[in-house]
């Protein structure tokens, strides 16, 4: 048996309490599923928002949504949380309708409970304890999620004080984060209640909500705002506008994927095939207990066991036609097993071929078929088809030499002898002139021959990606190489590969901060490769414009102060000063070229008096530099 996997959460404020079902009322059945959708709450309004498309959406509810510290459950695929006034758990299904489980056995009713996750395992609900006398946590509570609902708590500690405002569980590891309002920055939270800090500059979000992707990429959400952060290090990568989540906010990040493969898919009665599962575990956590099956076909004997499952107990397995495996453990990451097989004489056609995993949450689907990750297709069995005496050996029958290069002919099969046509016997054969060429495959039963044409290339590849550049500072520029490929593939490389925005398309943006050298290879539909380098040069003294006036009226028109240059870098910060030397506007960690981070013309929501003002900037260098002026405001 398996089950679990996790969730996302959010932390609320205080709110108006909720029509909700009592605790002896069944539930309308319906999921919530696990995708790429985070469930939002703003005054008591509860949204949906896509996080591939960022599109929202507002579903049909029964009664307005009142919770905090919600998360996600993959075992029954509804949300959990506690009423903010009662501190009921309260479960949440698809259809909006809300039900009363009572209250938590062991809860302190003195504290306020505002951020929250469900486990990923889905066993537990995670709900910090604020004192309300201080405003910050005390206790990390845990609530059981099936009867008896009993909360059990260990003490928060940490180097300072904080006040979360919601808890979220890393798909990829073992690790919850929470986002301190007081400080304005991300954390790390134990189990054991030890919350850890980033070093990094505040932010100015205060949030309501904290939620990963199924990418693991790490979301807030609050005052109209959805933020990218770095989960690594706590720093803010990007801001957008959204109509929800000042309150709470949570999602469902975790995905088990369960994939085969079979190799040679096509093979020779009297021969061997070898059979791969692998799972790659992006649910928070290690599943235990699981179990495995593989039913192969007759004709189909298991030989050996290449690679064993991580603790399972093999139940089935060398000399039958069944692979069965008991208490296996999913490890998170990438984890695969395989086995040899023989095909006897008897075998021929086509045969699909697929393995089971079980037992897993609701949320995955219980029992996970394996799929083909040759096909586009969800949960498709592997096809093996048997090769007869007019099967082709190698697929193709005419191949392509490259100029200076070399083939390498494979039949791709197992477990039997070869005869090629220069009297060699291995499994493959190195080509480096044109030619016919042809192979002997030998089997315990049958002997198969095919032949194949090698033919030079019409016309040498090339690539060409023009004269050496000099850049400005975080001048953006296209690279785009000149090449005589046919549906060709790209691969760049540099000193420094994060400059570019892409490294297999055919042409990236370039942003470097520092000079350096890239490269690119052009591989045609023949296989034939090409290479060409360009040197990049950075000049790192940049200029930055700065308007000397502006008119904050609200017309659309030159309405916000902000600092452009012809690269793209960030401003340590922007400051903006009255002619007394006051400090009205300030603004930390903001792109050049971006008006909606600028200063509107305002103090505390109020426009200023039109006149001077005088404006100091710090750029974020390799070397830190300064840059000032004043701008005159008019009305």
């Amino acid at each position: 048996m398996a089950s679990f996997s996790g969730i996302l959460k959010a932390g609320l404020r205080w709110a108006a309490p909720l029509l909700f079902l009592g605790a002896g009322l069944s539930l309308s059945a319906q999921p919530i599923p696990c995708d790429h959708t985070a469930w939002l709450i703003k005054n008591d309004q509860f949204r949906n928002l896509d996080l591939s498309s960022f599109a929202q959406n507002t579903p049909a509810l029964s009664a307005p949504l009142v919770v905090n510290a919600m998360g996600y459950n993959v075992r029954d695929e509804k949300i959990y949380g506690l009423h903010p006034q009662t501190l009921h758990l309260m479960r949440v299904d698809g259809a909006g309708l809300v039900e009363d489980l009572g209250l938590p056995e062991g809860i302190d009713p003195d504290f306020r409970y505002v951020a929250g996750d469900v486990s990923p395992d889905g066993r537990r609900l995670f709900v910090l304890a604020q004192n309300p006398a201080t405003g910050f946590d005390e206790r990390l509570y845990t609530i059981r999620l099936n009867p008896p609902y009993f909360a059990g708590f260990v003490s928060i500690t940490g180097v300072a004080p904080v006040a979360l405002a919601d808890v979220a569980f890393d798909p990829f590891f073992d690790k919850a984060y929470g986002y301190d309002n007081r400080q304005k920055k991300i954390v790390s939270i134990s189990s054991g209640g030890n919350v850890t800090g980033f070093s990094t500059t505040s932010t100015p979000y205060v949030l309501g909500g904290l939620f990963f992707d199924q990418w693991g990429t790490l979301f807030g959400t609050g005052g109209g705002n959805l933020i990218e952060f770095n989960k690594h290090t706590g720093e803010v990568i990007s801001v957008r506008k959204v109509d929800s989540g000042d309150d709470d906010g949570c999602s469902c990040p975790y995905q088990l994927e369960f994939f085969q493969t079979i190799s040679p898919a096509e093979i020779m009665p009297c021969s061997e095939a070898i059979v791969t599962c692998y799972f790659n575990n992006r649910a928070g956590t290690v599943y235990g207990g699981v179990g495995i099956e593989t039913i192969l076909p007759a004709g189909f004997t298991i030989t050996e066991i290449l690679t064993a499952p991580f603790f399972g107990t093999i139940e089935s397995g060398v000399g039958t036609s069944v692979f069965e495996v008991a208490n296996m453990q999913v490890l998170l990451g990438v984890d695969s097993f395989s086995f040899r097989v023989y095909l006897d004489e008897t075998v021929g056609g086509t045969y699909d071929i697929q393995s089971a995993a079980f037992e897993f949450p609701q949320a995955f689907g219980k029992v996970l078929l394996s799929d083909n990750p040759a096909t586009p297709d969800a949960k498709d069995p592997n096809p093996v088809r048997i090769l007869d005496a007019e099967s082709d050996l190698i697929p193709e029958d005419q191949l392509f030499l490259c100029e200076g290069g070399h083939l390498t002919l494979t039949t791709g099969q197992n477990g039997v002898s070869f005869l090629w046509s220069d009297g060699s016997e291995g499994p493959t054969l190195e080509v480096t002139q044109p030619g016919n060429y042809w192979v002997e495959v030998h089997t315990d039963c049958r002997v198969y021959k095919d032949f194949i044409v090698v033919e030079m290339t019409p016309e040498p590849l090339f690539a060409d990606l023009g004269e050496d550049l000099i850049l400005s500072y975080g001048e953006a520029y296209r690279l785009a190489v000149a090449t005589n490929a046919g549906n060709a593939q790209y691969a760049w490389s540099g000193d420094v590969p994060a400059y570019l925005s892409c490294l297999d398309c055919p042409a990236p943006t370039i942003r470097p901060l520092s000079g350096g050298v890239f490269s690119v290879t052009v591989t045609d539909e023949q296989g034939c490769q090409a290479f060409d380098e360009v040197a990049i040069e950075v000049v790192k003294e940049v200029a930055v414009y700065a308007p000397n006036v502006f008119s904050p009226n609200g017309d659309g028109i030159n309405d916000h102060f902000f600092l452009q240059s012809g690269g793209q870098f960030d401003l340590e910060s922007l400051r903006i000063f009255d002619r007394w030397g006051s400090l009205i506007f300030e603004q930390k960690n903001l792109p050049v070229n971006a008006p909606e981070v600028g200063w509107d013309g305002t103090l505390g929501g109020r426009k200023v008096p039109a006149g001077v003002y005088l404006w100091y900037a710090e750029i974020v260098f390799p070397q830190k530099k300064a840059f000032s002026g004043s701008v005159l405001v008019i009305k």
